[in-house]
């Protein structure tokens, strides 16, 4: 285990990885290195794209971290009990 996957490993933070297939500084393999040891990773690895997705596809960039914060979100708000800012909880 690398420095880096030690530090990370078994971390419960929802995070992404997000990696260009045509990466040449870095091979995407590192992404699932990095989401073996934490938990609640998820992998999008990106076609066509190297070591600059955000600059590379924008559009396609944004709405993967569009997607992947809209469902931690619903994740966290389901599992808190959280009904709504003007809703009722019963007691």
């Amino acid at each position: 285990m690398t420095g880096l996957e030690s530090t990370l490993n078994g971390s419960m933070v929802p995070t992404l990885i997000q990696w260009g297939a045509n990466d040449r500084v870095l091979h995407y393999s590192g992404a699932k290195i990095l989401a073996s040891v934490m938990p609640k990773a998820q992998v999008a690895i990106m076609e066509g794209v190297g070591h600059l997705p955000m600059i590379e596809k924008p559009e396609e960039t944004a709405e993967i971290y569009m997607n992947f914060l809209r469902q931690d979100l619903s994740d966290r708000t389901k599992n808190s009990g959280f009904t709504g800012p003007f809703q009722h909880r019963p007691s």
